[in-house]
């Protein structure tokens, strides 16, 4: 987290752990006061952040590019399926979709952006990213934002369904990744992963 101070500017951290914040529940206040409820569970949001880089950087340089995102994309398969579900998109275009949010930090909006969504998702030679921490926090913003606008009842969970009963794809995703023994690697149709 030291590195995050000096890596970013001042107003980047703090979106950042607002983004955080946003993804467990918290909800921006004018008193500008985070609660306990909330507040217990930010450093499980952090410890979540860093292992998907502590596994996934590979070459530790601090930022995920496209290989390395890609093989952390079945992390977030199930709740990015369910949050674009008005977009109808098939399981194949998902792998594109982690990585535009990655990319940009929103999903689209305009009916240009939209065109270049579309686009971007389906081409995956256009998929050249290197993604921070920040850049994952704006992944975490988008979530809590799209939570927040199809919040349930009073009540009960705030969990997606998708994560309580995720929908497993019929075949892998070839994404185009080579690694190092030249074999092409490809999104496994479980998203259950071995800990190394």
């Amino acid at each position: 987290m030291l590195n995050l101070k000096k890596q970013f500017s001042e107003k980047e951290n703090k979106d950042y752990y607002l983004s955080l914040l946003k993804a467990i529940g918290h909800v921006p206040n004018d008193k500008k006061v985070v609660y306990f409820v909330d507040a217990d569970l930010f450093p499980h949001v952090i410890q979540y952040v860093e292992m998907v880089y502590a596994r996934h950087d590979l070459n530790q340089d601090k930022v995920l590019e496209k290989c390395e995102a890609l093989k952390a994309f079945p992390i977030y398969r199930d709740l990015i399926r369910q949050l674009t579900t008005d977009y109808k998109l098939s399981e194949k275009q998902l792998p594109g979709v982690f990585i535009y949010l990655l990319k940009f930090g929103r999903p689209p909006v305009s009916p240009l952006e939209k065109l270049k969504f579309i686009t971007f998702i389906n081409n995956p030679s256009k998929w050249d990213i290197q993604a921070t921490r920040i850049d994952l926090g704006k992944i975490f913003n988008f979530i809590g934002e799209s939570i927040k606008e199809k919040a349930p009842a009073v009540g009960s969970t705030s969990v997606p369904d998708s994560l309580l009963s995720p929908v497993k794809p019929s075949e892998p995703i070839v994404t185009g990744c080579e690694e190092p023994d030249g074999l092409v690697w490809s999104i496994p149709p479980l998203v259950a992963q071995s800990v190394k």
